[in-house]
This record gives structure tokens, C-alpha cells and sequence, in this order.
């Protein structure tokens, strides 16, 4: 469950960012059945949020442990540069338990936090952001 505060910007997701020191949990919608991840410490906001009265927790993890992987992104539109290292989970000790999820939605373009990482991941170059809105 990834979280923005500039929904506009998810056009130009190019990568997922998680703390990798703070827990997460897999758990399950026990009314649909469906098993999403966030931060271990924002699974009551989720919860609340979501109007989610059952759930399970599946399992208990460190970020660590989704730093890699790789996800199906929400638009096409940068498809082409998956090769690149994007659609993957960054690690960033800026993903805090304060709000959202604990899962931050990167477009590099359009936020300074975002570009650094996706810098640091050579996922894109300095300079090299897309933005595709004028």
C-alpha cells in the first residue's frame, strides 16, 4: 500500500521507498480475502482508513526485507525503463511512522526526497527527472 500526498505526481512513479530499520506487516482482509503490506506502526491508521473491521497479521518484518523488490507499477508510462531499476523498493531513513503507510511513492520529478533517492539508486541521472506535465 503505497501513500503520497501528490496524488497527481503518480503518473511519474518510478519507485517505492520504505525504512528499512522499522517493522512492516503482511496481513489479510479477512472480508476480501486480499494481503497488502505497510509499516507495522501505521496498520491501525490502515485499518481505520480502509473501514477494515478483521484482519491477520501473515507475517512481521524489517523494511530491510522489501529493499529489491520489484512491483507492477499503477501506469505504464516509463514501462520502458524498468531495465533501469525502475517499479523496485528503495530504502530511505526519511519514511518515518508518522503518516501514510510506510510505503512512499517516488516521482522523482516532482520532490527533493524523491529525486535524491532515485539518484542514489541510479535509477535516474542528476538532471535527468521526468516530468511530464508542463
Amino acid at each position: 500500500m503505497a501513500w503520497t500526498t501528490t496524488p497527481w505526481t503518480l503518473p511519474s512513479n518510478l519507485a517505492l521507498a520504505v525504512n528499512p530499520t522499522l517493522d512492516y506487516v503482511r496481513w489479510k482482509n479477512n472480508a476480501t480475502e486480499k494481503v497488502y503490506i505497510c509499516m507495522k506502526a501505521r496498520l491501525d491508521y490502515v485499518l481505520k482508513q480502509g473501514k477494515v473491521t478483521e484482519h491477520t497479521i501473515l507475517e512481521e518484518f524489517k523494511g530491510e526485507v522489501l529493499v529489491g523488490k520489484r512491483y507492477e507499477p499503477l501506469f505504464g508510462f516509463y514501462e520502458a525503463r524498468r531495465n533501469d531499476g525502475c517499479f523496485s523498493v528503495l530504502g530511505a531513513s526519511w519514511v518515518t511512522a508518522e503518516s501514510g503507510t510506510g510505503v512512499v511513492h517516488c516521482a522523482p520529478g516532482f520532490g527533493e526526497d524523491d529525486y535524491s533517492v532515485c539518484v542514489s539508486a541510479g535509477i535516474i541521472q542528476p538532471g535527468k527527472a521526468p516530468v511530464p506535465i508542463d
